[in-house]
C-alpha cells in the first residue's frame, strides 16, 4: 500500500528541516524528497507556515503515543512518572531526526519573527506546567518536601531532560541513559 501524499510530505519535511532547517530548508526540497512536484506539494499545504505546523503537530502526536504521557495528571506519584520515563526514554531517543529537528526549530524561534515561536513558547510553557502540577501533587502527598519551589524544579527537569538531548545530538558519545539516571537521582533527592 503506497503512503498517503500528506504523510510522504510530512515524512519529507522532517528531513529536509533537520538537515538544513526551517529558514534554509525549501519547499523544493521538500517535493522533490517526497516524490512530488512543489505544485503537487502546494495542493495539500499551501504555504512553508502551513507545512511547518503539520510536522509540528505530528511530531507532538507521535512523541505522545509513543510515550503514553501526554497527560501527566494521570501518574498517581513522582516515583511513578520517574519509573515511566525511565523505560520510555529509549523510544525518544530512537528517532534522532526527529529529535534534530525540534532542536534545530527551538534554536531559530529564538527569532521573535520565526513562524514555531508560538508553538516552541505554548510547548515549553505546557510542559512547565504539567510538570509543575504534578511536583505540586508530589508534595501534597508528603513524597517531596514542602519547602521546594514546585515551577523552578519543573524548569531544570524539562533543561534538564532538552539539555541532555542537545548535547547527544552533537556527540554521540554522550551517555544519555547515564545522565537521565543522574536527573531521575536529583528527583529522588527532594523527596522528604
Amino acid at each position: 500500500m503506497q503512503e498517503r501524499p500528506r504523510a510522504r510530505i510530512v515524512r519529507a519535511a522532517v528531513s529536509v528541516f533537520a538537515r538544513d532547517g526551517y529558514n534554509s530548508g525549501s519547499l523544493n526540497d521538500v517535493a522533490l524528497a517526497a516524490g512530488l512536484s512543489r505544485q503537487n506539494l502546494l495542493y495539500y499545504y499551501s504555504s512553508k507556515q502551513k507545512l511547518l505546523l503539520a510536522v509540528l503537530e505530528e511530531r507532538d502526536a507521535e512523541l505522545n503515543q509513543a510515550l503514553h504521557f501526554a497527560d501527566l495528571d494521570r501518574y498517581r506519584t513522582l516515583a511513578d512518572y520517574v519509573s515511566d520515563l525511565s523505560a520510555l526514554l529509549p523510544k525518544v531517543y530512537a528517532d534522532r531526526e526527529v529529535i534534530a529537528l525540534y532542536h534545530r526549530l527551538v534554536a531559530e524561534a529564538a527569532d521573535p519573527l520565526h513562524p514555531a515561536r508560538d508553538w516552541v513558547r505554548e510547548r515549553h510553557g505546557r510542559i512547565r506546567n504539567e510538570y509543575e502540577s504534578m511536583i505540586r501533587r508530589a508534595i501534597s502527598a508528603g513524597e517531596i518536601r514542602a519547602d521546594i519551589d514546585a515551577l523552578a524544579v519543573a524548569t531544570v527537569l524539562l533543561g534538564g531532560i532538552e539539555g541532555i538531548e542537545s548535547q547527544w545530538l552533537v556527540d554521540d558519545e554522550v551517555d544519555w541513559a547515564a545522565a537521565a539516571h543522574v536527573l531521575r537521582t536529583f528527583l529522588a533527592a527532594l523527596s522528604t
